[in-house]
């Protein structure tokens, strides 16, 4: 038996069904490559999930790692706080775009997150309801799973979810969805679900989409959601111009109309 089928019966054995794989067992990496535990060499396309922008094992990387386990593994921030998170947070500011003041928190996972996106949203709007949009994908915890716009293979037999989420369409040309549907359809949304005015935050599937078969990033939508969330005081993590609507060929009449319409 080769040492990947005897790792298969093992996993099979002690790790639940749900943490799927793809039966490459890995025993070192190094920049795009993987090599699994019978030696077969491989071209990593996943980059564990599109987070090694660096590749596997960079020399600076591998360095700092080394650095930081000579001091100290972790501390809790909370309870006793250090410079490199304080440094780390200070760039990141000074790189996020807008002429007002920024600050930032640093989470475990992405779906934690969207999460914590969700609570600064409510708190701060004072309103529960959330949108976001159908085949997007958000996380595997409850919220995230509410949000997320996919039932299989996420969200079948794990409900009820959590309420107060709302899904719009998202405009994929390829699944004979236009853009001009997609605003439609948010206008819908407005009409026979959820008031705008109620609506906490509008949550946006990645720009540069690298999980589930997501759809890339309309520009209009993006325009649309923006033009509401400064007339309604939405949460929303990004802020296109205006202008940038002519590009998808959706008249700015269009796009102030959906805003007038549900915000007067």
């Amino acid at each position: 038996m080769s040492k990947s089928a005897d790792l298969k019966a093992r996993k099979a054995a002690a790790v639940p069904t749900g943490v799927g794989s793809r039966g490459i067992y890995v025993a070192k990496a190094e920049n795009s490559e993987l090599w699994d535990v019978d030696g077969r060499r491989f071209i990593d396309f996943a980059a564990g999930i599109g987070v090694l922008n660096t590749g596997h094992r960079h020399p600076r990387v591998m360095e700092a790692v080394a650095r930081q386990a000579q001091a100290f593994a972790h501390t809790c921030f909370h309870v006793a706080p250090y410079e490199s998170y304080v440094r780390l947070a200070e760039r990141l500011n000074a790189l996020a775009p807008g002429d007002f003041s920024k600050k930032t928190l640093f989470l475990n996972s992405g779906a934690e997150a969207v999460e914590n996106a969700i609570k600064i949203a409510r708190y701060s709007t004072k309103r529960s309801a959330v949108i976001a949009f159908s085949g997007g994908f958000h996380g595997r915890t409850l919220m995230t799973l509410a949000l997320t716009g996919k039932v299989m293979p996420y969200k079948r037999g794990f409900g009820p979810f959590p309420a107060e989420v709302y899904h719009a369409e998202f405009p994929q040309p390829y699944h004979g969805i236009t853009t001009e549907q997609a605003l439609e359809d948010l206008d819908r949304l407005f009409h026979g679900d959820i008031d705008a005015k109620s609506v906490a935050a509008i949550i946006i599937v990645a720009p540069l989409a690298a999980r589930a078969n997501l759809a890339r990033t309309f520009v209009a939508v993006f325009v649309s959601i923006s033009l509401i969330t400064r007339s309604s005081s939405m949460l929303l993590p990004n802020n296109p111009s205006p202008s940038a609507c002519s590009t998808m060929h959706v008249p700015p009449s269009m796009l102030r109309a959906i805003a007038s319409r549900h915000l007067a």
